[in-house]
């Protein structure tokens, strides 16, 4: 199994038992793909604010671990994405 394949499993058990947790189980892939897509831009605004985008402002020092927290969670709401899908 390729790292991929593994990312993907992972966010499918994941998936599978936030879903069994938070009842959500019904939720249509057309409703579950906008809060996915909604979340992601919400991560990507928290990406930018990590990064120095207002060039208007003094930039503040980077904090590498929390950028990468922020690629993280855009990765998993991706794959997320893509298993709702039906992307393997």
């Amino acid at each position: 199994m390729d790292k991929l394949e593994q990312i993907f499993a992972l966010q499918q058990q994941f998936q599978d038992k936030l879903k069994r947790e938070r009842n959500l189980q019904d939720v249509p892939m057309e409703q579950w793909l906008q809060k996915q897509t909604l979340a992601m831009v919400s991560e990507l605004a928290e990406l930018l604010e990590e990064v120095n985008f207002k060039w208007w402002k003094n930039p503040h020092p980077l904090h590498e671990e929390q950028i990468r927290e922020e690629i993280t969670d855009l990765l998993h709401f991706l794959v997320s994405m893509c298993i709702e899908a039906g992307i393997s």
